[in-house]
């Protein structure tokens, strides 16, 4: 797995302010080229402290 630090958009936070909230992006790369398999954005709320993506269900 690759991670790259990126600094988002002022407007994200604006989301819910109390968590980070954070994109999870799935890719495939298949000759060179990358596809994107799936996508979610992640926003917490005022009932859970910690975002967990085992609530989603990304099928490949």
């Amino acid at each position: 797995m690759l991670e790259e630090y990126i600094v988002l958009h002022p407007d994200i936070p604006k989301l819910y302010l109390y968590s980070v909230n954070t994109y999870l992006i799935a890719t495939v790369v298949t000759e060179g080229i990358a596809y994107v398999v799936c996508a979610f954005i992640r926003i917490g709320n005022n009932v859970r402290f910690v975002d967990n993506i085992n609530l989603t269900v990304c099928w490949l």
